[in-house]
């Protein structure tokens, strides 16, 4: 996959991946914090991402878990040229997905996150 560019067909390919890949089993709690829990279900491919930083791959896994969620992304440049690029966000002006997630984001923040 090239860069995004917001292309129809890379955005059917993340949609696709993350939904046949990422099972959402809930919300669960572990030491008093609660957590989006998920198994990823898709080829490890170590060998390509050998390379990468864990932190990285991490940050990717996470905004994607978020997405399946629904809680959608936005983007923080006017035009998207890759993934990293795609974050949550309150500018609704240059809202990928709509501002849906948004509302769920605030309202996860105000129940979960004091």
């Amino acid at each position: 996959m090239g860069a995004n560019d917001n292309l129809k067909e890379n955005i059917a390919l993340i949609n696709t991946e993350v939904s046949e890949k990422l099972a959402y089993n809930g919300t669960k709690t572990e030491k008093g914090v609660s957590y989006y829990d998920y198994t990823y279900s898709g080829d490890s491919l170590i060998w390509v991402y050998q390379n990468v930083p864990e932190t990285v791959i991490n940050y990717l896994l996470y905004e994607l878990a978020f997405y399946r969620a629904g809680f959608e992304w936005g983007h923080y440049y006017v035009s998207t040229s890759d993934g990293m690029h795609f974050t949550l966000t309150d500018n609704i002006r240059i809202s990928h997905d709509g501002n849906k997630g948004l509302r769920k984001v605030f309202e996860y923040t105000e129940n979960y996150a004091q």
